[in-house]
């Protein structure tokens, strides 16, 4: 019989899943998001493999999807294919509450290119040791960047990331210097060239094809409560990945940048870049076959998840229990581990003669109640017709350019989740289709 310290130990467990996992790992579930046409990793790889040159692709997807886990395991599949892959996480440079602009952005990229290198290859050749120290000198030089050791975590059981440079504490005096120069061009240039030259060293030395992965872009969103503040990052988002292209690729090389799913709405840029969206999980059904029915494939999956991590789960829930917490979660993984589960292992211990808790157990009531609430709490009532087009249609259609940084934030609080099954759609939070099929505007009342 479990005790309320099992109990306890099981929330430990599933509060340090939020962070990226690498294939192979225990918690891993292979075809999370689909196989076959559904795989978006699996497109995405084709997509590169197919083209000879040089790419740019886009990667996104609502956080909480598993982007960073999806983008490991584009890397392994890279790497496996004969090409090498370099990935690392923006915000290890950059801060999320920043604008960022094309120089800088390209500044990071180089910097974490440099970091890759000097973390693999520690014993370099003349060449590559001598490409390595005329960039930082440069960049001592030209911006007056010091060259430091910083030692960050990178998650528990996870080894931590050595880094050279400190560019975010710096980074707006860097973006200060930047906008100051006379020759920013021929500076962007030369950022372009030390990066290419870094990957022409790497390819030679590995004769393999390079793709550079630069993940954690979509954080970019800077205070909720501070508009001045939003408008300013959703400003230099759209200037750096719809305005200036041409400025973030680099020659022979194929670019990958993880960026903010409301992009699409701010700008047209599927006919210019390779965009690859990751949904929530899928577990109803898409509303053309069954709308708002559960998908046994995607509740299946939901319980793989917790199974990997917590065996004796059915111990604590039956499965009834957890398929209807799979469906107030609306496939958000983040939510249904950390915050759902986590909630009914906390109150579960208090229970521990009702265990496996019911399907309508009064714990699993409360849990629903205040999920309902807090999502409730994130609209305004401003935004309730909005969201009702949105429920009844299914898709996101703005009236006016202003409503489009409305959206940006419902899909960034998760009141509006994205899903891709056989195509893309979208709907609202479960715990918010009662309120809102209930609504009626003061036009429709009229």
């Amino acid at each position: 019989m479990l005790t309320a310290k099992d109990l306890r130990d099981f929330q430990k467990v599933l509060r340090q899943s939020d962070h990226p996992l690498n294939v192979g790992d225990a918690f891993h579930v292979p075809n999370l998001h689909g196989d076959k046409q559904y795989d978006m990793i699996e497109r995405l790889f084709r997509e590169i493999e197919s083209c000879d040159g040089s790419g740019l692709y886009y990667f996104t997807g609502q956080r909480g999807t598993g982007k960073s886990t999806e983008l490991r395991r584009l890397e392994t599949r890279l790497n496996g294919e004969g090409y090498r892959c370099i990935r690392f996480d923006a915000l290890h440079y950059l801060n999320d509450t920043q604008p960022i602009d094309a120089h800088l952005l390209m500044l990071m990229v180089a910097a974490g290119v440099d970091d890759w290198l000097t973390e693999k290859y520690p014993e370099k050749d003349g060449g590559a040791e001598s490409l390595l120290s005329r960039f930082q000198d440069w960049l001592k030089t030209k911006v007056e960047l010091e060259k430091v050791d910083v030692s960050l975590g990178a998650g528990p059981g996870l080894p931590s990331t050595r880094l050279q440079f400190n560019l975010k504490p710096q980074q707006e005096t860097l973006s200060s210097k930047i906008r100051g120069m006379s020759d920013r061009r021929e500076f962007h240039e030369s950022i372009i060239k030390f990066i290419a030259e870094m990957c022409q060293w790497l390819q030679k030395r590995e004769q393999r094809r390079i793709v550079i992965v630069v993940d954690s872009l979509e954080n970019l969103r800077g205070n909720p409560l501070a508009e001045q503040d939003q408008e300013r990052i959703f400003g230099s988002v759209l200037d750096v990945f719809a305005d200036h292209l041409a400025l973030i690729r680099v020659p022979d090389v194929h670019m990958v940048y993880s960026v903010p799913p409301y992009l699409c709405f701010l700008a047209n840029i599927t006919p210019q870049v390779s965009w690859t969206p990751l949904a929530s999980v899928r577990v109803c059904e898409k509303p053309e076959i069954a709308r708002r029915k559960p998908r046994e494939i995607g509740l299946a999956v939901m319980r793989d998840l917790l199974e990997r991590r917590l065996p004796r789960w059915r111990e604590v829930l039956s499965q009834e229990a957890l398929d209807r917490l799979s469906l107030l979660s609306g496939g958000d993984l983040r939510q249904f581990i950390i915050r759902i589960l986590t909630d009914v292992f906390y109150q579960a211990q208090f229970a521990l003669e009702r265990l496996p808790l019911a399907k309508d157990d009064s714990i699993i009531d409360e849990v629903a109640a205040a999920c309902s609430r807090e999502m409730e709490r994130l609209t305004v009532r401003s935004e309730w017709p909005l969201l009702k087009t949105i429920a009844n249609e299914n898709n996101i259609v703005a009236e006016n350019r202003s409503q489009i940084k409305i959206l940006a934030h419902l899909l960034d609080t998760k009141v509006i989740l994205n899903y891709r099954n056989g195509g893309e759609w979208y709907d609202l939070h479960p715990t918010l289709w009662a309120t809102l099929d209930a609504y009626t505007s003061p036009a429709q009342s009229t």
